[in-house]
């Protein structure tokens, strides 16, 4: 069953991900507010600790460094994102959200490529594939 938290995150990642589809980026203080509504969640309830969060935030972290090494087009916005999911529900739901996000995204892409819909150097909004990939998350938890 997903928690309280999970159907929140779901529900404001849904509206990143429209905005992310229609200006193709995300405010940064958004995330921020994101990101301290978490820590702040998850220290009341007591549902992850301190030390939790940190790990939850170590795929983010793995991300940013696997972009910069390998010149990889992902957002910003999107690795921050990665990180408050991860803060917020911990490092197994992060890590199966990335893997469904980007197995999702993958057969997406690959069918409108397919279909001539999108060019090889169109940039694809990333955040509703996260939104997707929690949602996955969240039922196989």
């Amino acid at each position: 069953m997903m928690s309280i938290l999970s159907i929140i995150m779901i529900c404001a990642v849904a509206v990143l991900g429209i905005i992310d589809i229609k200006k193709k980026s995300v405010s940064v203080p958004v995330l921020i507010g994101m990101l301290i509504f978490c820590v702040i969640w998850n220290l009341v309830t007591g549902d992850k600790s301190h030390v939790g969060m940190l790990i939850g935030a170590l795929p983010a972290i793995l991300l940013f460094l696997l972009c910069k090494v390998s010149r990889m087009r992902i957002g910003i916005g999107d690795i921050f994102l990665t990180a408050v999911i991860g803060v917020a529900l911990g490092a197994d739901s992060v890590c199966v959200t990335l893997l469904a996000a980007s197995v999702i995204c993958a057969a997406v892409t690959g069918i409108l490529l397919a279909l001539k819909k999108i060019s090889r150097d169109y940039t694809i909004a990333f955040i509703p594939f996260l939104g997707a990939g929690m949602v996955v998350s969240g039922l196989i938890a």
